[in-house]
């Protein structure tokens, strides 16, 4: 097997470990050798590999977050853009996940990069969407938008995906119409 399908394979499996373990168990930065055992790899295997725990991280991070980028919804004018949020408790969970790596972020750079580049592709596309908005309007829409997911991403559904969604829409409405 080429050494880069090897390499892609074991931080796919480090990524979905480190996804279970914050999102299942609720560990809020596990360790590299919790991860490894998760992902059924040896934490000398893991460190042979990518060559540090800061390396791992930051790799599972840019994973992720490219990832995530891809795989979210390019809606289309202000009505498309609640597709933002989740439909279910899968997408709920992502949330969750994205959450935890900007909390664990905040002392590794290769995991702040990584999180802030979603955040930043994701308010482009929103600038896209909604040209009418002003830059003010428009951080104000990515604030809303975090602060719904981070409702949503709490234990026990905090805040219901479809109650959500109607919320961002009125907020929306809102906007859309005093901008015209």
């Amino acid at each position: 097997m080429p050494r880069n399908v090897l390499f892609m394979d074991r931080l796919d499996s480090i990524v979905v470990a480190m996804f279970r373990l914050v999102v299942n168990g609720g560990v809020s930065g596990p360790s590299l050798r919790a991860i490894a055992a998760e992902a059924g790899i040896s934490p000398a295997g893991v460190i042979n590999h990518f060559g540090s725990a800061d390396r791992v991280w930051g790799l599972a991070a840019h994973r992720w977050a490219r990832d995530r980028a891809g795989a979210r919804l390019y809606p289309t004018g202000a009505a498309g853009v609640a597709s933002l949020l989740p439909e279910d408790q899968h997408g709920a969970d992502d949330l969750a996940f994205d959450f935890a790596l900007s909390s664990i972020g905040r002392g590794h750079t290769g995991i702040a990069d990584a999180m802030s580049g979603l955040r930043l592709a994701e308010r482009e596309r929103l600038a896209r969407l909604l040209p009418e908005l002003g830059e003010p309007d428009l951080d104000l829409t990515v604030a809303v938008i975090e602060g719904l997911r981070y409702a949503i991403s709490l234990p026990e559904g905090a805040l219901p995906i479809a109650r959500a969604r109607g919320a961002l829409q009125q907020f929306l409405d809102g906007k859309v119409t005093s901008a015209s």
